[in-house]
């Protein structure tokens, strides 16, 4: 990964037909050439990379439209699966934008991005304990045991916890992705909330 002069960072990006979000643990897949090559590369050098939606197109093939959001993740672990593909876990860590990207000669995608700095410090106070009550209304044991085994004491933490594991469509993982403010973010979802109650 490497920080340029204007402030952006370039880094390669893998594109799926999914929305990752910070603080969460993916499970990966791997067989294309393009895509060993750069994970052997990362794993070299000790960097990262960026996990992004996909547009239009798909996972395999020719490169997609991508999504201008996405989140940097760091490998966590790697091994040679049972199918003989190489199986990697990542954990979401920092969202950024993409400003500018390009398509190399092996169809592999690298970006100049800007980093989002996440507010880790907005506590959450009376109004959104009341919201976490409400989640606890819902018949979603898998959502509740999801957020039973991570601390969320902070605004941000528990807006992309809510963003994995509630049944949301893309459009509005994207929306969340993109939004900046946690208090706009947890208020869409509990927009979402509301409307599964009903």
């Amino acid at each position: 990964m490497i920080m340029g002069h204007s402030g952006l960072v370039d880094f390669p990006l893998f594109p799926l037909h999914k929305v990752l979000f910070p603080y969460v643990p993916l499970q990966l897949q791997v067989f294309e050439q393009r895509y060993l090559t750069m994970i052997a590369d990362v794993l070299k050098n000790g960097e990262r990379f960026g996990v992004v939606p996909i547009v239009r197109g798909g996972e395999v093939g020719a490169a997609p439209e991508i999504f201008p959001f996405g989140t940097l993740v760091s490998v966590l672990d790697w091994q040679q699966l049972p199918n003989g593909l190489l199986g990697i876990r990542v954990m979401g860590e920092q969202r950024f934008r993409v400003m500018q990207s390009e398509v190399d000669s092996r169809q592999l995608t690298t970006s100049r991005s800007r980093l989002f700095i996440e507010d880790l410090e907005q506590p959450l106070d009376g109004d959104y304990r009341e919201f976490k009550a409400l989640i606890d209304s819902l018949p979603y044991p898998a959502l509740k045991q999801h957020l039973a085994s991570q601390p969320d004491d902070n605004l941000c933490k528990l807006s992309w916890l809510l963003a994995e594991a509630l049944p949301l469509d893309t459009e509005t993982q994207c929306r969340l992705l993109a939004e900046q403010d946690n208090g706009k973010r947890l208020a869409l979802i509990q927009d979402v909330l509301e409307k599964l109650l009903n």
